[in-house]
């Protein structure tokens, strides 16, 4: 695996939980994040039910809504050639989610 300095990494991306108790839990993650990278894109990728939860969240540049209950190899390739586009420094899963990981690692 390469090695990366911080003082690299101009955008991130975060995979939220897929459940609102986790997702709650989870929420200090974009504010450390915020403080390690004061000038990167922040972007997190979250459920429908949990979007609100991040709408005036001032750590996060921008939203993805996600359906991960959307199983098709098409809405996930969708996400990943969008994210390729973005050229992500540094991808973080708060999700076990198998797909979730694929996708990151697609991207």
């Amino acid at each position: 695996m390469k090695t990366i300095e911080k003082s690299e990494i101009k955008k991130i991306v975060v995979r939220g939980p897929d459940w609102v108790g986790d997702f709650v839990t989870a929420t200090p993650v974009y504010r450390e994040l915020r403080k390690n990278f004061p000038s990167a894109k922040i972007t997190a990728i979250v459920r429908n039910w949990t979007k609100g939860m991040l709408e005036h969240c001032p750590y996060v540049n921008e939203i993805i809504e996600y359906d991960s209950r959307n199983k098709s190899i098409k809405y996930s390739w969708e996400l990943v050639k969008k994210l390729k586009k973005e050229k992500y420094g540094l991808a973080i899963l708060l999700s076990g989610n198998y797909n979730a990981a694929l996708i990151a690692w697609l991207a």
